[in-house]
C-alpha cells in the first residue's frame, strides 16, 4: 500500500490509532510481526497500528518521517511511542525517500550509489573530527527536542523509549531542553534479560517492552 492510500484509510478510521518509529528495536529483528512490542501494545491498547520503523533507520530520519506522517494524523485518537537509536546514523533526503547510513556502511560497498557517496563523507568525519562524538550526540538530542516540540505542540499522547541509554547524559547545556517526563529508560539488568545474541530484543523483551509502554501511558 502506498503512503499516501495508507494515510488516506487512516483518517477515515474512527477507532486509535498506535503510531510508533524507530530502528530495528521497533521494526523487530528476526521477529514475527505478531511478537514485535509495537503489535503486543496495539493489542493491548485496541488500536490500530501504523509501524514506520525500519532496521538501521537514523534518528533524523526517525524525526523527519513522524512529524510528516504525523501532520496527516488526528492527535486526539493517535498515540505516539518511538524508539530511540543511536547518534552515529545519518540521513540522506533522495526525492521521496529517505536513506540512512551507519558506520558499518563506512568499510563495505553499498547497494546505493548516493550511500557510497555519504560514505566517503562519513569517513572523512571519523578520521578528521574530533569533535565527531560530541557533534553526533548533539544532532540527536536536537532532533529529539524538535520532535517533542512538535508532539507537544500539536498535543499527541507520546513517550520516547530509551531502550539502551543512547541519551547518555553529556555536560551539554541542551540536554537540559529535553522533556524527560516523557521519556522511558530500560536501565539495570534489562540488558542482560532481554537482548539476544544479535545485540536486539528477544520475544520475551518485546512483551517486557509493551507491559512497561503500557504500564507508562495508562
Amino acid at each position: 500500500m502506498s503512503p499516501i492510500v495508507r494515510y488516506e484509510s487512516l483518517l477515515t478510521m474512527s477507532s486509535k490509532n498506535l503510531y510508533t518509529n524507530g530502528c530495528s528495536f521497533t521494526y523487530g529483528h528476526n521477529l514475527p510481526r505478531e511478537e514485535t512490542w509495537p503489535k503486543l501494545l496495539s493489542d493491548k491498547l485496541s488500536c490500530n497500528l501504523v509501524n514506520e520503523s525500519k532496521n538501521g533507520q537514523s534518528f533524523q530520519s526517525i524525526t523527519f518521517n513522524s512529524i510528516n506522517t504525523l501532520s496527516e494524523l488526528n492527535p486526539e485518537n493517535t498515540i505516539v511511542i518511538i524508539g530511540l537509536t543511536w547518534e552515529t546514523r545519518y540521513m540522506i533526503q533522495l526525492g521521496n525517500e529517505t536513506l540512512d547510513v551507519s558506520p558499518s556502511c563506512l568499510n563495505s560497498e553499498q547497494n546505493h550509489e548516493v550511500k557510497n557517496v555519504f560514505a566517503k563523507y562519513y569517513k572523512y568525519l571519523v578520521e578528521n573530527d574530533k569533535n565527531l562524538s560530541e557533534n553526533q550526540h548533539k544532532n540527536l538530542i536536537t532532533n529529539l527536542i524538535s520532535l517533542q516540540s512538535f508532539l507537544k505542540q500539536n498535543k499527541f499522547k507520546y513517550r520516547i523509549v530509551n531502550f539502551l541509554d543512547q541519551l547518555k547524559e553529556m555536560d551539554l547545556p541542551i540536554y537540559n531542553k529535553l522533556d524527560k517526563s516523557k521519556i522511558i529508560n530500560f536501565r539495570g539488568d534489562w540488558r542482560d534479560l532481554y537482548i539476544d545474541d544479535t545485540s536486539h530484543p528477544t520475544k520475551e523483551g518485546c512483551i517486557n517492552i509493551s507491559e512497561v509502554i503500557y504500564d507508562n501511558i495508562n
